[in-house]
Parts: structure tokens; C-alpha cells; sequence
């Protein structure tokens, strides 16, 4: 028997608080048959326990009255006859099974209206229905057509819309308030709301709806222009007089049209509707500048007529007037003249008798061919007036009154001197260095002083033609010539008792020079150095190198063993102590009491915050002379290079609120080239500094040399722990096996301790983001900070591919760029040139294979090998892709070791086997076949 499909008659209706459906079953049925009686005979169906396995609606007897009904007539009859009411064979519905049954009836072909017989189509996710729409420049009416009857349908979560024939339920999007006005009678946008329309015109209304244009409403357009201002100045009657003019791409706009508020500039044309979006900060800073030069508004113009105002406007604001304002000037505008004037001042300078104070006194003059009262002039330059009158139309302006004013601004903070009299002012000789530098770099000055000032001033200045002293020991003959000068400078400022700071570019050798001062002085006083704690051991190993005989003691260890240690100050063993910032910041009470000769900071940008506690606390060491190493010009950070001088030299550049206020609001913020050059005068004489540039001819073509690197605690441990385990194991395995058939699992243990020497995360995954566990990552975070900014870039080497990884997850955090490379890289001559011509990128991750030779980056200046790798000649072949024709820096290169370590063990093995080494170019296993058990033993002790 053939499936039957019913025919279903319909009407919607809303009440207040309710929807109703009307529903009528059409189609073929048995004679006499009531669906009335069906519904009965089903509720009683329902309701018997014996039938409820079986579907009502296969029923023979069912099926001889209604016929055989399809899957979908099945559920929709079923949904009536259970929850409809049936008044004369039609079943009313409400809420719920009102939605319910319109689901049912989705893209069901056979839906009728009961009223007029016209076929629905009902459907799900209805959108972009057709709405009309009209306006003109005051409003916007959205609203259904007018041949389709509109209906909104709210059901629990759900909106369901009639329109025309179709009847469907409104995605999410339609949910908001403000459409059940427009899909029912029509929303009209006014005011600010027409302003909101236009702001989501494209984004959210052409996106909802299909906009049917209406006979007075075309099209709407959203206009971007930049606003162009146009300006004509007029000059009459003794007044100002600028009228303006407002373009928007086309469209030219009076102040009337400006003063109206919105966002929008709103124009009606040929049925168009032009939305121009308004620039109004553009718009107000017109009104608000020349309000500022007492404009007042008449009509359709700025107008000036008060004199003074006038001048004043036409020295100071007319300059002033933005250059993307268009400007015209008339005529008499042009009449009105203007004449430079340059100031010079002449700074009488002399020395007192006993040349411990200098005074100085300020004069005048014009160097044009103008007259004027050299009191009136001095006068006007102090008050920090740039235009002198003359007469209505004549006006002088002093050019170069900023120089002057700053100089006289200098002078003050500086020194406290006020020229506002004929007052002779006096200093402090200490000053002097700075005062003359700092005028003589001034073209428009003329400085007059005796023979003792001159002769003092080339005495005190002349920094790189310091006299020579004796050299200690056999250090005479390890420095070289540019460490010597620097030695020299060192003790020039202990001669005159200067502090200083030396500031050597880095790898040039700080460390020595230090030593050699240190070593230069007989003194029972001992000396102090703190550096980072990662470098304790590298200075004491440079002593060791240099100055065996001097006894040096590290502060180290917890908290009790560094209280004894610091007490050993009173035993006069000790010639030199060495401790961190971080213990030092810990200790610094113990420290109290105690007069060290010379303090010396390494590494000093670890004081640059002078808020720290680690800043505070060498702040409080007493020493005869305070120095400074640092490969970082001091100059590129302000307020961290007033922390600096802070510590050599307290009050030398004033208070830190004095210094902020001053330099570094005239340098950061306003980018005053003339005030940092006056700062880098003020601090020159207590600063050398050399680049490897200037010292290139005196130096190796390559600088080696090996940082050695306590493990940290919790690194040490894991080391530990599983230095012992696998040391039970090898040793077990060589004596049941032998050491041929041992070979690979001594290789895999010696890697093991090699890869947590790096970083832990090598062999625990879950740590590998915990960067500074590693006590190389903390290392080389100090070495990149110093070298971007000393503009060096680094190539940085190591044989395990998941180092780098780390490394480049953590340059990823900390936002620097760097180039990569490892044995999957394809491209790699790309990738070297980009990084050879890019110098924005500091760093290239480069894996020991992939770019041990056959590559030439010379980019880089600075090498870095993170892990050691067993033939020495495989690393200086690497180095060597940065060291080669085409370089015109030198280069440095750090091996990265750990102390106390499998590595360290390794360089001790390449010493004893460096005539293997030279001869034979090795792998891993290539190296182990060369060794014996008693050569390898030694790594894991």
C-alpha cells in the first residue's frame, strides 16, 4: 500500500502573553471518519501498558481509516492528536507544541493557510529576509515590506517570524530587542541612533538584511576622508583676520556645518545618502589654536585686533600653525617683517689663586648690524623671550636664543649660577672639566679666560694622553697597548681621587686592567669586587692567570659559612674579596663597619635601578675609590646611568629627582639632541670607553676565551643524582661486558650528563620552560642583553638540537628576533644572507652540524659555543664561519663550561689528547674508538 502524505491547514495568532496555532488534518480518509475520535482512541492507546511496544499508526485498523501514513505525517499527527485541543475538527496548539509542531512542518511541501488557502513555506535558520528601507539626512526607517504581512512569534529561547508565505525561526543573530520592532512595524533611526546605524551599516545591517532601496533612498554611502583644513589670513585695519575652510574629500564645509554634533556629517544628494565620517580633535584643535592666541570667532572668521596679541601671534603661533593647514596670505599680510638676530655671549672664566675655585661672569653683544641696549638684550635672553619689538611692523628674533638659554638653563641647574645681575659666580675646580666642555661645544660663545685656567683645563682633560706609571709584575708584558692606556686612566683618577667608570666594549679585556690597578697599589686595606654570580669564578680564575702571588677569597656558600668568610676582612689575609650582587644584597650588613680601598663593580647595569635592593646595598659599601666595568655606554639609558654615577660619585649629577625632571625629560621625552650632548660632556671625563673598533689593529683577529659556570643548587642536584646512577651502571656494565661492547651506552650516559649541564629540561621535559634553571641560560641572557645593547650580534653553537629549541622558545618570550637553523633547515644560504644584511636580528641559533662549515656570517660578531664538543678543531672551524674575509669586527668567542662537570672533565681531556685532536677531525664515535676505559673513567668521577 501506498505511503500517504496529509494536507495541514494553518493559522498563527499572538495573543499578550501567549501563541496559538490552528491546525486542520486534509486528506483522504475512511467514511464517516472524526479525528476527534482518533485523538480519543489514541490517548487511550497511550495509556494502555500492553501497547506500548507497538506504533499506533500501523494499526490495521488505523490504517483502514486514515490510510498508511509516511515516516514524517506519522510524527506530525502524532504531535496534534497528543497535545491539540479539538474544537470541530480543528486542533488548537499553544506555546511550546505551537514550535514544536512548526519543527515538525519544516520544508514540508503540504502547509496551507486556513484563511486564504495560500501554500507556506516554513523553514529553519530564516534570515536575510527582504526589509525595506527610506530616509533622507535626518533619519533611516527599516521596516517589512508593505505587501507582507509580518509577524514576530516568541517562543522560551526561540524567535520564529512570519513573512509573506514564509513562517521560519530566526537564527540567534535577530534575538536582540531592537528587531522585533523592525520585522514588525518598522524601526526608525533618528539623532544618535541614525549615527550607530551608519557606524555598523556594513558590518551588521547589509550583513542581516536584504535592503529593498525605496523610491527617496537610493543608496548609502560611508565616507573616510582626512580632513584638509584651509586657512586665509588677511592683515587690515590693524587687525588679524583668518577665515577657514573645512574639506572632506569633495565636500567643502563652513564653520556652520562643522559646529553640529555627531560623528557623522550627514548629506542627502540625489537620493544618496552620504555618511562622512568627521576628524572632530582635527576640528576643535582649529578653534583651539587660535583661541590660544586670543582669537575671537565673528561670523565666519578668527579675529585679532589687540597689538600685543598680534606680535605675539605672529612670533610665536604663526610658526606654529600646523603645516597640513593649507595657508594663503594676502597681500597685506606680507607687509609685516620679522629680522634674525644672532646673540653671542662672551663667559669670562679665571682662577682663583689657589686654584681650588674658578669664577666666571656673563656678557653680550649682537654679531648683525643692529642696535639695541646690551641690558635690554641680556634681559630678554634670561626672561626666555625669543622676539624683541621694535616698532608696530618691525620685530627682532633672536635665532639662536635656545642655545643661549639653554646654556644659561645648564649653567643654573649645574652649577646654581644665575645671571640675572652683574654677580661674579664662583665653583668648585671639580666642575671645571664640565662647565668649559660643555660651552665650548657652542659655535656663538666666546670664552676668555688667564693661563691658569687654560693650562688647568688641558691638564684635567686630556684622557687619552694620561701620563704613564709603572706596570706590576710581568703584567708589562701580557697587556696589550690599548689595556695599558686604560691602566693608565685608572690610575690618573685614583692620582686626583676620581672615581670612574670603564666602559670598554666587551671582550676587550676590563677584567685585567681592573687587576692590574688592584695589583699597582701597595695597601694594607683589601679591595672588594662584586660582579654577577655567574662570573665569582671567572674572576677568580683571572687572578689566578694574572696575579698568582695575591691572596683572593669568594664570599660563598649559606648564610653562616659567607658571615665567616666576610669576617676574614679583619685577618689581613686576604688582598682582594670577591662576592655577587644577590649575596652581597643579603649580606650587606655584615659589610658595615668595614673600609674596603677599592670597590670595584662588574657587570654594573646590575645597579641600574637604583629602587633595588641590590642598588642600595653597594650604595652602602665604604671604600677609598669606587670603579665601574661595564661593556654598555653609559649614556643610552638615563635614569640607570644616574644610579651608576650615584654609586661612584653621589650628588655629581644631582638628585634623582633633579636629574628625572631635568635630563631625562629634555632627552626621552622631548628628544633634545643639545641637552644629551651636554650630559655626555658633563660625564666624559669620568668614562673610557673603547670600541673593538678603535682598538682593531691592536688586537688578535680573534679573542677565545672560556666562561666557567657554576652549577646552580637545584641543577647540581639533578646532576648529581644522576651523575651517581649512571656512574653505577657504566662501571657495572664495562666489567661484565667489556668496554668494546660498552662503547654506545657510555656515549649515551656521557650525552645525558652533557645535555642537563645546559639545562635540565633537556632530559625533563616539564622543566624546559623554567629557562633559568640552567646556570648557562643565565649567562647568556647577561651576555645578550649587553651585546644588543652594544649593537654586537651573536652566533650562537650548540650539537643538541633541543638546546636550541629552548633558547628559541625563550628569545620567542622575550620578543627578540633571531634566526634558526639546524640539520632539517632547507635554504640555508637564505637564511644566513638574511641574517648577514639584517641588522635588527641580534642572535642565529645555529646547530654545531648544520652550520660548522661551508657558511659565511660574518654578521655576527660575537661566537658562542653553549655545550663543548669533543675535537676542539670542530669548534674553531665554527667559529670561523663569523671569522673570516669579509669581517671588519672583531671576534669574540665564549665556550660556556660548567664547573665541577663532565664538561669540564672534557677540556681537561682535550688538553692532554690537543696532538689527537690537531690531526684528526672527530664525531662521537669516532672519538670514543680513539679513547681507552682509563681515558674515560675520568668523566664520571
Amino acid at each position: 500500500m501506498q505511503k500517504k502524505q496529509y494536507k495541514y491547514e494553518i493559522r498563527l495568532k499572538n495573543t499578550k502573553n501567549t501563541t496559538y496555532l490552528t491546525v486542520k488534518i486534509i486528506g483522504e480518509t475512511a467514511e464517516g471518519f472524526k479525528w476527534s475520535n482518533m485523538q480519543e482512541k489514541l490517548h487511550k492507546y497511550i495509556h494502555k501498558p500492553s501497547t506500548i511496544e507497538q506504533e499506533y499508526f500501523l494499526e490495521d485498523r488505523v490504517v483502514e481509516k486514515i490510510g498508511l501514513l509516511d515516516e514524517k505525517n506519522q510524527e506530525i499527527i502524532d504531535h496534534i492528536l497528543k497535545f491539540a485541543k479539538c474544537i470541530e475538527e480543528k486542533f488548537i496548539l499553544h506555546d511550546q507544541y505551537v514550535r514544536d509542531l512548526l519543527e515538525l512542518l519544516i520544508d514540508y511541501p503540504l502547509v496551507f493557510s486556513i484563511d486564504t488557502g495560500e501554500q507556506y513555506n516554513i523553514t529553519d535558520n530564516y534570515q536575510r529576509m527582504n526589509l525595506q528601507i527610506r530616509g533622507n539626512q535626518n533619519y533611516i526607517t527599516i521596516s517589512p515590506m508593505e505587501d507582507k504581512d509580518s509577524t514576530l512569534y516568541k517562543f522560551r529561547g526561540e524567535n520564529w517570524y512570519k513573512y509573506g508565505n514564509t513562517i521560519g525561526r530566526l537564527i540567534s543573530a535577530y534575538s536582540k530587542n531592537i528587531w522585533n520592532q523592525i520585522l514588525t512595524e518598522g524601526k526608525t533611526f533618528k539623532g544618535d541612533e541614525l549615527y550607530n546605524f551608519a557606524n555598523h551599516y556594513k558590518s551588521y545591517w547589509k550583513r542581516y538584511i536584504n535592503l529593498k532601496w525605496s523610491k527617496s533612498l537610493r543608496r548609502i554611502r560611508i565616507l573616510d576622508n582626512n580632513l584638509k583644513i584651509k586657512l586665509l589670513l588677511d592683515y587690515k585695519n590693524g587687525s588679524i583676520k583668518v577665515r577657514p575652510l573645512y574639506y572632506y574629500g569633495d565636500f567643502k564645509f563652513h564653520y556652520e556645518d562643522i559646529i553640529k554634533k555627531g560623528p557623522y556629517i550627514v548629506q542627502y544628494e540625489n537620493k544618496n545618502l552620504f555618511f562622512i565620517k568627521r576628524e572632530p580633535k582635527k576640528e576643535r584643535r582649529l578653534f583651539l589654536f587660535f583661541f590660544k592666541y586670543s582669537f575671537k570667532w565673528k561670523k565666519d572668521s578668527f579675529v585679532l585686533k589687540n597689538d600685543k596679541k598680534i606680535i605675539n601671534f605672529l612670533t610665536e603661533g604663526f610658526d606654529k600653525i600646523p603645516t597640513k593647514w593649507n595657508k594663503k596670505l594676502t597681500i597685506n599680510f606680507r607687509k609685516i617683517r620679522i629680522f634674525d638676530i644672532t646673540v653671542k655671549p662672551i663667559f669670562q672664566i679665571n682662577l682663583q689663586k689657589d686654584k681650588s675655585n674658578f669664577s666666571i661672569i656673563l656678557k653680550t653683544k649682537l654679531e648683525e648690524d643692529h642696535e639695541l641696549n646690551p641690558e635690554k638684550l641680556k634681559k630678554t635672553i634670561l626672561d626666555g623671550k625669543k622676539y624683541i619689538k621694535v616698532s608696530d611692523l618691525k620685530i627682532y628674533k633672536i635665532i639662536n636664543l635656545e642655545e643661549v638659554k639653554n646654556i644659561f638653563e645648564n649653567l643654573n641647574s649645574s652649577f646654581k649660577f644665575n645671571f640675572q645681575n652683574d654677580k661674579i659666580y664662583s665653583n668648585k675646580i671639580y666642575f671645571l672639566p664640565h662647565l668649559t666642555q660643555q660651552l665650548s661645544k657652542y659655535e656663538n660663545i666666546e670664552i676668555k679666560g688667564d693661563n691658569q685656567f687654560r693650562s688647568m683645563y688641558k691638564e684635567m682633560m686630556n684622557v687619552k694622553g694620561v701620563k704613564e706609571v709603572h706596570i706590576p709584575g710581568d703584567l708589562d708584558e701580557r697587556l696589550r697597548g690599548y689595556q695599558k692606556k686604560g691602566y693608565y686612566w685608572l690610575r690618573f683618577l685614583h692620582r686626583y681621587r676620581l672615581s670612574g667608570v670603564l666602559a670598554d666594549d666587551m671582550g676587550l679585556g676590563k677584567t685585567v686592567q681592573a687587576i692590574t690597578l688592584i695589583k699597582s697599589i701597595d695597601t694594607t686595606r683589601p679591595s672588594l669586587v662584586v660582579c654577577p654570580k655567574s662570573l665569582m669564578h671567572n674572576w677568580y680564575k683571572e687572578f689566578e692567570k694574572f696575579t698568582p702571588e695575591m691572596d683572593v677569597l669568594i664570599i660563598e656558600g649559606n648564610r653562616s659559612k659567607r658571615r665567616d668568610l666576610i669576617k676574614k676582612y679583619y685577618d689581613k689575609e686576604y688582598d682582594v674579596f670577591i662576592t655577587s650582587y644577590s649575596l652581597l644584597r643579603n649580606d650587606i650588613d655584615h659589610y658595615q663597619n668595614k673600609t674596603y680601598y677599592f670597590t670595584i663593580l662588574d657587570e654594573a647595569q646590575h645597579i641600574k635601578n637604583y629602587k633595588t635592593k641590590r642598588a642600595r646595598s653597594v650604595k652602602k659599601l665604604d671604600s677609598n675609590y669606587r670603579y665601574v666595568l661595564t661593556g654598555t655606554p653609559m649614556e643610552n639609558s638615563l635614569m640607570e646611568l644616574w644610579s651608576i654615577f650615584d654609586f661612584i660619585m653621589p650628588g655629581y649629577l644631582g638628585s634623582y629627582r633633579q636629574f628625572s625632571n631635568y635630563y631625562n625629560k629634555a632627552i626621552t621625552q622631548d628628544n633634545d639632541r643639545q641637552v644629551l650632548e651636554e650630559l655626555n660632556l658633563k660625564i666624559k671625563p669620568f668614562i673610557l670607553r673603547r670600541t673593538k673598533g678603535e682598538v682593531l689593529k691592536e688586537l688578535p683577529p680573534k679573542i677565545v676565551q672560556v666562561s666557567s659556570i657554576p652549577l646552580n643548587q637545584k641543577q647540581n642536584n639533578l646532576y648529581n643524582n644522576i651523575l651517581n646512577e649512571m656512574k653505577k651502571k657504566i662501571f657495572g656494565m664495562v666489567e661484565k661486558n667489556g668496554y668494546n661492547k660498552s662503547r654506545m651506552h657510555i656515549l649515551s650516559a656521557l650525552t645525558k650528563l652533557r645535555q642537563l649541564c645546559n639545562h635540565p629540561g633537556m632530559i625533563y621535559p616539564e622543566l624546559k620552560d623554567k629557562f633559568f634553571l640552567s646556570s648557562k641560560m643565565e649567562l647568556l641572557d647577561e651576555i645578550l642583553a649587553e651585546s644588543i645593547e652594544g649593537e654586537h650580534r651573536i652566533l650562537l653553537f650548540s650539537q643538541f638540537v633541543k638546546m636550541l629549541h629552548i633558547i628559541r622558545n625563550y628569545l620567542r618570550k622575550r620578543n627578540i628576533k633571531f634566526e634558526y637553523m639546524d640539520g632539517k633547515s632547507t635554504h640555508r644560504l637564505d637564511i644566513v644572507e638574511n641574517f648577514n644584511n639584517n641588522e635588527e636580528i641580534p642572535i642565529f641559533l645555529v646547530s654545531l652540524k648544520a652550520g660548522g662549515t661551508g657558511l659565511n656570517i660574518t654578521g655576527a660578531d660575537t661566537v658562542i659555543h653553549f655545550d663543548p664538543w669533543w675535537n676542539p678543531m670542530v669548534e674553531q672551524q665554527a667559529s670561523d664561519r663569523a671569522h673570516r674575509i669579509g669581517q671588519t669586527k672583531v671576534v669574540n668567542v665564549y665556550k660556556f663550561i660548567t664547573e665541577n662537570t663532565v664538561e669540564e672533565k672534557i677540556m681537561q681531556l682535550q688538553e692532554e689528547k690537543k696532538d689527537l685532536f690537531a690531526s684528526l677531525d672527530f664525531t662521537d664515535q669516532n672519538f670514543l674508538k680513539t679513547m681507552d676505559w682509563n681515558d674515560l673513567k675520568i668523566l664520571f668521577e
